[in-house]
C-alpha cells in the first residue's frame, strides 16, 4: 500500500513510540476506543498499516448511533458498538468529564475482557499530554499527565497511547 509523506511521518512517530515503550506486540490483538473524532480515526488508521488485530470500540451514552463511524472503522478493524444510559443516573454530578470518562474506560475494559485482550488503544497526541499537565497543575495542584502505557490490575490490561509523540497539527492535516 503506498503511503503519503505525512502517513509515513506519523507511522514513524508511533514506530518511535513502540519501540521505547514496547506498546504493542506484532500479531497482537488491540482494542481501540473510537470517539468519533479526527484523533481517534486517525490512530485506528494509523493502526491498521501494523500488524496487529483491531477492534474499534464505540461507546455511546447518548443513544446516537452514527452509521457513518460504524462504517469507517469497519474497513480498518472490526467494529463494536456498545450503548449505555449510566450518564443518565449521574445528571447531578459536579464533574460530568470525569464520570464519563471513567464509565467509558470502565466498558472498554470489559469490552476487552470479552474478546480477550489486553491492550487498549487511545487516540491521545501530544497536545492533549502537554494540555492534561497544564490541568493538572492549575486544577488539582498536581504535577501529572497521561502516561504512554498505564497498566490496570496489576498489570492484566494496559491502555497505550501510540500517537504520544504526534504534534496536533499534523494529526489535522491528516484528517483534513
Amino acid at each position: 500500500m503506498d503511503m503519503t509523506k505525512l502517513e509515513t511521518t506519523l507511522i514513524n512517530y508511533i514506530e518511535m513510540a513502540n519501540k521505547k515503550w514496547n506498546l504493542f506486540k506484532t500479531g497482537e490483538r488491540v482494542i481501540i476506543g473510537i470517539s468519533g473524532g479526527k484523533d481517534s480515526l486517525s490512530c485506528l488508521r494509523l493502526l491498521s498499516l501494523f500488524d496487529i488485530k483491531l477492534t474499534a470500540i464505540y461507546v455511546d451514552f447518548f443513544n446516537t448511533s452514527h452509521p457513518e463511524i460504524e462504517k469507517y472503522c469497519r474497513k480498518y478493524a472490526d467494529y463494536q458498538y456498545i450503548t449505555s444510559d449510566i450518564l443518565n443516573h449521574h445528571k447531578s454530578i459536579k464533574n460530568i468529564c470525569f464520570t464519563c470518562s471513567r464509565q467509558r474506560r470502565r466498558l472498554l475494559l470489559e469490552a476487552a475482557q470479552a474478546h480477550e485482550c489486553t491492550t487498549i488503544a487511545l487516540g491521545h497526541h501530544k497536545n492533549d499530554v502537554v494540555e492534561t499537565l497544564l490541568l493538572n497543575q492549575v486544577y488539582s495542584r498536581e504535577i501529572s499527565t497521561m502516561m504512554h502505557r498505564q497498566a490496570l490490575f496489576n498489570g492484566s490490561y494496559h491502555i497505550i497511547r501510540p500517537m504520544y509523540f504526534i504534534p496536533e497539527p499534523l494529526l489535522l492535516s491528516y484528517a483534513r
